[in-house]
């Protein structure tokens, strides 16, 4: 639950500030900061961009089974340049998005800044939308991934696929299963 100081909430319900969102992506190779305010904005020292090419985003939505967010991001990407980062470093990439607010009148950003989201990516999608190229980011808390439903075989193949050094399948063979990880 978010926690709004009264002085803020007065702000917003006169409608003297306006707010924006500011998207982190702490990607290894370098963090990306995007904002879908008309300018860029700076907090705590990072510059969030407004020509970063955040498109669009999904409030974030809560699993019925458990309560731990989901959250979509839509991007341009004209040059291809995150979908050349995400081809390489995308899943488990930390994702923090905030909410900053302005005065309407004298631009002024509000000292309070509220986190909205903060979490990992799951997943990354890139599409052609209207004749222009397009980043799909879905984002999950990790008590959600456990109700994602995974296929595994017991072999050694598929066990050192995803740990190389893990040998705890070797004399699998007689008994190869499909094992379904997670909520069924």
């Amino acid at each position: 639950m978010l926690q709004v100081s009264a002085e803020l909430l007065a702000l917003i319900t006169a409608r003297i500030v306006a707010p924006s969102v500011l998207v982190e992506l702490g990607f290894p190779s370098g963090f990306v900061y995007a904002t879908d305010a008309p300018w860029d904005i700076t907090e705590s020292g990072d510059t969030y961009l407004a020509d970063a090419g955040l498109l669009s985003m999904s409030p974030p939505n809560s699993s019925p089974e458990l309560s731990r967010d989901i959250f979509n991001m839509t991007f341009a990407d004209v040059d291809l340049a995150l979908r050349t980062i995400l081809d390489v470093e995308n899943v488990g990439t930390p994702v923090r998005v905030n909410a900053a607010f302005t005065n309407v009148e004298t631009q002024v950003m509000w000292s309070e800044v509220l986190p909205i989201y903060h979490g990992k990516v799951s997943s990354t999608s890139w599409s052609i939308e209207d004749d222009a190229p397009t980043v799909k980011i879905e984002c999950s808390g990790p008590l959600t991934k456990l109700h994602q439903i995974r296929d595994r075989t017991t072999t050694p193949i598929s066990q050192q696929a995803l740990y190389p050094a893990d040998t705890s399948m070797a004399f699998a063979h007689d008994t190869e299963k499909t094992l379904h990880w997670g909520a069924l």
